[in-house]
């Protein structure tokens, strides 16, 4: 049953959430202010005393601040209880009016899950068969399919795109999500992946081509012809299938006939969709009596699969009959038309969360239209807003690994959909429905906002603590743009989108007045330097800073003791690390995608023991006149030594810098068992010995745990021991990649590899045997001969 409230009721419940947020951020400021003691007294101890007594950190200022802070809180506690009958009064039984924000839309791809598809066969062969055997009297012919959301429209293009007969048919194949923006250049670039309309023409010239535009919006009949101008070809046959909600839009398309009517499927499919997630794989015979109940809600569910999936999954694990009972007499089902636009069955499948993962949901409501969820950044930002229920102590259970399970319920429960795997079966990306996504932004209420800039004071509405602020290029963020200071205190989250590659720029001012952030995303915004202010958001967790221009981080970053995540993915200029990297002790994830201009690690990077990801370690090289000065901040491979805890993809680079062997063996790689993919690069700018090189690869033997491992440069004659005596001792490598190692003669027995199932051999000039059998050479590379 649902509760309606008035003003009065909403006022009240905000003011005791606005009061549990400031509560949080009390214990968190005394949590980190314990932080704080533990990092800096232990050195030069009396010094930092005698500086206390003059800072901002003054333990006696600060307990003052903290014991007014105490007192406003329970002054407003009081007040709130003293208004809690008069709205507790207010509380009717009666359904909600609810505002829908249709403006974000899914981005899809032409992958297909299996699974996904039931009762469409039917509907893919008619289709199949409308696009393979069309007429000839046009040479772009049109078909789209329509239906409500959550019938799986885009499901069906995806199985008819993938069936061997369309690919036959066709010469060429294409996928774009339309969704709501149908811009004709933007559909054409990513026709063509970002080249122009004049190449498209070309493209396309005498072509038979299959296109499929899915999730098309557009009323406007000129936009459209404008891009079925582009699409005319010399090549009869071609056919465009378009998905779309809007029968007004499948008629200015001009359809071949008419559309194609997507309806809704069979009771007999859905049920079996929806006891396939209920009760698993025919065994639903064991629980007759729920089956039954089963039926009546399968009923309920107007035959959208999304439906169907959505309430078996949240079903599941539930036997008793009053709780299958409970979701079949919901009040939710009897919602007036206008309030039925996201289905009733996902905000039943959303009202039973537990509370941790309806935030967790809430908080995607935050990603803009056409957004692939990167799945490990969103757990790193759950962990950032402490969504995430930490582990029992003594527990091997990280952080990480809970928030995962947290992904994999609500998958599961049909709030993520369309994941994409690595090669090692890691989730690495998903997508939302748009009814889903519409469903967060809705439950996110007015803890969202999302506003542009435009070199304008900013209104920050009451209430919000997750923003995203649109800029563009030329626009200057200082501490006047936000007009509502204490308000701005108050964010949790910001993120700042500008024109990508164009320089956006922000005051130390501005980012000063956000001292309550636990998320702040600054990516591709051109920053040619980092705000030294950046250093009072003492309640930071997650900082990403990736795609900018800046060559150094300031210092002050150093005092973000809180910071678990810190992302510099393709800082192009960056090449100088701030001196007291040491003292971020709760770093977990430094997200390294490519050295760029970086020539050396920090000293004392092997100290921060949490580290789980780091992505590249750069050996610089200390002999080099130009960064001698940089001597004494310069890590050495043997800063590898403690971080144990490193998963996913290591790259050490420039270990042609490496001068003493034993260097490489302090690293300890073999007691990384948590890595899955090792690149080894020996590429430098001095000239060494093979010998030299062979020393040090034999001292980086991984943990037997590794899958992938990728050599380049290396310098030596042979393999190391580890390689060649005993494939027992990488037992679980999946590909194996050896390139430009010039001096390289013999390889090992890479057929006694027993997991091995891709090998990439190349730029292997001197290569004479792989264990004795000869090797016959191309002009690209070395193949395997011999005897098999």
């Amino acid at each position: 049953m649902k509760v309606a409230m008035n003003h009065e009721v909403k006022d009240w419940l905000r003011k005791l959430k606005d009061v549990a947020y400031d509560i949080e951020d009390v214990l968190d400021e005394f949590a980190t202010e314990a932080l704080r003691q533990k990092v800096e007294l232990p050195n030069n101890m009396i010094v930092k005393q005698v500086r206390r007594c003059f800072s901002r950190s003054n333990p006696l200022v600060f307990r003052l601040q903290m014991a007014n802070r105490i007192k406003d809180i329970i002054e407003r506690l009081d007040r709130i209880q003293k208004d809690d009958v008069r709205a507790k009064s207010q509380f009717t039984t009666q359904s909600v009016d609810m505002e829908i924000n249709n403006d974000f839309r899914r981005h899809t791809n032409s992958v297909v899950i299996g699974s996904e598809v039931l009762g469409r066969e039917k509907d893919k062969e008619n289709l199949v068969e409308l696009l393979t055997s069309g007429g000839n009297q046009e040479n772009v012919m049109v078909i789209p399919i329509v239906g409500i959301g959550g019938l799986g429209k885009t499901t069906l293009a995806q199985y008819v795109y993938n069936d061997e007969r369309v690919k036959t048919h066709f010469d060429l194949q294409m996928w774009v999500c339309v969704s709501f923006n149908f811009n004709v250049a933007n559909i054409a670039k990513k026709i063509l992946e970002n080249q122009s309309e004049s190449e498209l023409k070309e493209k396309l010239s005498k072509k038979r081509y299959l296109l499929v535009l899915d999730d098309v919006w557009n009323e406007h009949p000129g936009k459209w012809e404008d891009l079925r101008k582009l699409l005319i070809g010399e090549a009869s046959g071609s056919m465009i299938l378009v998905t779309t909600r809007s029968q007004e839009v499948a008629s200015i398309m001009r359809p071949i006939k008419s559309f194609y009517p997507l309806e809704g499927l069979n009771e007999t499919d859905c049920e079996s969709l929806f006891n396939e997630r209920a009760f698993g794989k025919g065994k639903e015979t064991n629980y007759p009596e729920l089956v039954e109940i089963g039926k009546a809600i399968v009923k309920k569910c107007g035959g959208v699969p999304l439906a169907a999936k959505a309430l078996g999954s949240l079903l599941c694990l539930k036997r008793y009959k009053k709780d299958w009972l409970d979701v079949l007499h919901t009040e939710i089902w009897n919602l007036g038309e206008q309030e039925r636009e996201i289905l009733p069955a996902l905000r039943i499948s959303y009202n039973h969360l537990p509370s941790h993962l309806k935030q967790c949901f809430a908080y995607c409501s935050l990603f803009p239209q056409d957004h692939e969820i990167d799945v490990g950044d969103l757990i790193h930002q759950w962990m950032a807003q402490g969504f995430i229920q930490p582990p029992l102590r003594g527990s091997h259970v990280t952080l990480e690994d809970i928030g995962n399970r947290y992904f994999r319920e609500l998958l599961w429960r049909s709030f993520f959909q369309e994941v994409r795997e690595d090669r090692f079966g890691n989730i690495k990306e998903c997508k939302m429905h748009d009814l889903v996504h519409s469903l967060a932004r809705w439950v996110a209420g007015i803890e969202w906002s999302e506003v542009d800039s435009g070199n304008r004071p900013i209104s920050i509405p009451e209430g919000v603590r997750h923003m995203v602020v649109r800029g563009k290029e030329g626009d200057v963020l200082n501490h006047q743009t936000l007009i509502t200071f204490d308000r701005a205190q108050k964010l949790r989250t910001l993120y700042l989108q500008g024109d990508e590659f164009n320089e956006l720029g922000i005051s130390s001012g501005f980012v000063s007045s956000l001292r309550g952030l636990r998320v702040l995303k600054l990516r591709d915004l051109g920053m040619r330097h980092v705000p030294s202010s950046i250093g009072y958001l003492e309640q930071l967790r997650y900082l990403d800073l990736s795609g900018n221009d800046f060559e150094a981080l300031p210092n002050s970053i150093c005092r973000l003791y809180n910071l678990q995540t810190l992302r510099l993915e393709y800082c192009t200029s960056f090449d100088e690390w701030p001196r007291d990297m040491t003292k971020l002790v709760c770093l977990r994830h430094l997200e390294l995608k490519s050295k760029f201009a970086m020539k050396y690690m920090p000293c004392g990077l092997g100290q921060l023991a949490s580290l789980q990801t780091l992505g590249y370690f750069i050996v610089g090289d200390s002999n080099d006149r130009r960064k001698r000065s940089l001597k004494k901040v310069m890590g050495g491979l043997g800063e590898l030594h403690g971080l144990n805890q490193l998963q996913g993809f290591l790259c050490i680079d420039g270990l042609g810098n490496v001068r003493d062997a034993r260097d490489a063996e302090e690293a300890k790689l073999k007691d990384k068992s948590e890595l899955q993919s090792l690149k080894l690069c020996w590429l430098t700018e001095c000239s060494r010995l093979p010998l030299e090189d062979e020393q040090v690869f034999e001292n980086l033997q991984p943990h037997p745990n590794l899958k992938e491992l990728k050599i380049c440069n290396y310098e030596g004659i042979k393999m190391p021991r580890w390689m060649t005596l005993s494939s027992s001792l990488l037992p679980n490598i999946v590909e194996l990649q050896i390139f430009d190692c010039s001096n390289l003669k013999c390889l090992p027995l890479i057929g006694e590899f027993p997991c091995l199932r891709h090998l990439s051999l190349f730029s292997l000039n001197s290569l004479e045997s792989i264990c004795n059998r000869l090797v016959v050479r191309g002009n690209k590379g070395a193949v395997e001969g011999g005897n098999h």
